[in-house]
């Protein structure tokens, strides 16, 4: 504990020097430890798949038949920590042609997250017996169930110097409203 004559007492020379030099010492931690900090923290602030609004290429238009369903790998770039990878599976979807306009679904289901499959007439998810109508709308039984709480996941699509690209986004299970991961 300091006596007031020590609190009144000016600081030696040495006793500056020292203040004066931990501070600078402090500063130099600081300006070297930030971004040795963000460096670290990439993988957990950046999500390594691409964002939504990325339009992956599903290839040439002519590769559609008119009112066939169509599976698509789409692929494109990973940033996954500090490696950068290209042509890497982002995920799948169903291309479905009429016309000028595409019909594009995730192949997840939005159930518990199962692949969806095409069949004759729509689509059908082969863990739990979700059945979905080729325009995507979830399709009750007879007994009017559907373990799927929402139609399958439409993907937004765009037609450029005859190729077709779309944005694929991933989102939550399970519930009865779109939400975007």
């Amino acid at each position: 504990m300091e006596s007031d004559n020590q609190k009144n007492e000016p600081l030696s020379r040495r006793q500056a020097l020292k203040r004066v030099g931990g501070g600078a010492a402090g500063l130099a931690l600081a300006g070297v430890l930030t971004p040795l900090l963000r460096f670290f923290a990439f993988p957990i602030e950046k999500d390594p798949t691409p964002s939504s609004d990325t339009l992956l290429s599903a290839g040439p238009v002519a590769r559609f038949p008119e009112g066939k369903p169509v599976k698509v790998v789409l692929k494109g770039q990973r940033i996954d920590g500090w490696t950068r990878e290209s042509d890497v599976k982002v995920g799948s979807v169903w291309v479905t042609r009429r016309g000028n306009s595409f019909d594009v679904f995730s192949s997840i289901c939005p159930h518990l997250g199962c692949a969806v499959n095409a069949e004759k007439d729509g689509f059908h998810c082969p863990c739990h017996g979700s059945f979905f109508k080729e325009n995507g709308e979830r399709l009750l039984s007879q007994n009017g169930s559907n373990p799927s709480p929402r139609d399958l996941d439409s993907l937004e699509w765009k037609e450029e110097q005859s190729t077709l690209f779309i944005a694929y986004k991933r989102y939550k299970l399970g519930r009865d409203s779109k939400e975007e991961i």
